[in-house]
C-alpha cells in the first residue's frame, strides 16, 4: 500500500506519478501530451527524450522531469524512514532548482575548460538551441547549414568529439534523429550574415540564450539578400 495516499497498491508508476500527491507536483508543470496516459516504458521514454523547454530560461523539460523523479523518491523516503512530510510545492521547488543549476554548471564547465575552443563551443551550443527550437515548431524537413567546416564534417562522419564537447554534440545527434528528412551541409561566412548579425548582437546580452518572438528590424535587409540569392565577394 501506497504509504503517502494510502489508496491504492505503490507500484513503480503509482509512486513517480499516479498518487495523489505525485499528480499534485507533476499538474504545477508544463506536462507533455498524454503524460498520464503511458504505460511506465512510454512514459521514461517520452519524457526523458523530450527536446521541449519548459517555458523558463536555460530549463529544458527531460532535465526538469528527471530531477522531479528524483525529488518524489526522496520525500517518499525521508516520510518512510524519517517520518519527515514533504509538501508537493516543496518537492518541485527543490526538482526546479536541481535541473536549474544541473544546466548551468554543465554550460559554465564546458565554456570554461581550457582543453575546449570556445568559438567550437559557442557553434555546438548555436546549433542545438536551433534544431531545439525547429522540432518545437514542427518543422519535419530541416536544412542544417553552418560557417564552421570543422563542425560540419564532424557531424556528416558522427563522430570526432570527445571529452565535455560530446555531451552538447550526442545531444544535436539525437535531436537530428526526430527528423523526417535533414541536410548538414556547410556554407561560407558571406551566406552566413543573418547568423553572423544575431551573434554580434548576442554580444550585448549577459545571460546564455535569448530567443526573439520577432525578427529585429535591421535583419531584414541580409534576410531579403539572402531570399533573392545575392552574391558577394569572398573577403
Amino acid at each position: 500500500m501506497c504509504p503517502r495516499c494510502e489508496q491504492d497498491q505503490e507500484t513503480p508508476l503509482h509512486l513517480l506519478r499516479d498518487c495523489y500527491y505525485s499528480r499534485l507536483a507533476w499538474e504545477s508543470t508544463p506536462l507533455q501530451a498524454n503524460f498520464f496516459n503511458l504505460d511506465l516504458d512510454g512514459w521514461l521514454y517520452q519524457n526523458v527524450t523530450s527536446t521541449s523547454s519548459t517555458g523558463k530560461p536555460l530549463q529544458l523539460w527531460s532535465m526538469l522531469f528527471l530531477a522531479l523523479l528524483w525529488y518524489i523518491w526522496k520525500s517518499r523516503n525521508a516520510l518512510i524512514f524519517e517520518d519527515k512530510w514533504l509538501p508537493p510545492q516543496i518537492v518541485l521547488q527543490q526538482a526546479t532548482s536541481l535541473a536549474m543549476n544541473t544546466r548551468l554548471a554543465l554550460a559554465t564547465q564546458i565554456s570554461s575548460h581550457p582543453r575546449v575552443s570556445r568559438c567550437f563551443m559557442a557553434e555546438l551550443w548555436g546549433c542545438r538551441e536551433g534544431l531545439r527550437m525547429a522540432s518545437d515548431l514542427g518543422i519535419i524537413h530541416l536544412i542544417l547549414e553552418m560557417d564552421s567546416l570543422l563542425v560540419v564534417h564532424m557531424l556528416q562522419a558522427k563522430k570526432g568529439v570527445e571529452g565535455l564537447a560530446w555531451t552538447l554534440f550526442s545531444d544535436i545527434l539525437h535531436l537530428l534523429r526526430t527528423f523526417s528528412e535533414y541536410h548538414v551541409q556547410h556554407t561560407f561566412r558571406e551566406g552566413n550574415f543573418a547568423a553572423d548579425y544575431m551573434a554580434a548582437i548576442g554580444q550585448n546580452f549577459s545571460h546564455g540564450i535569448t530567443v526573439f518572438p520577432e525578427r529585429p528590424v535591421k535583419i531584414d535587409n541580409i534576410l531579403n539578400r539572402d531570399a533573392l540569392g545575392t552574391l558577394f565577394p569572398r573577403s
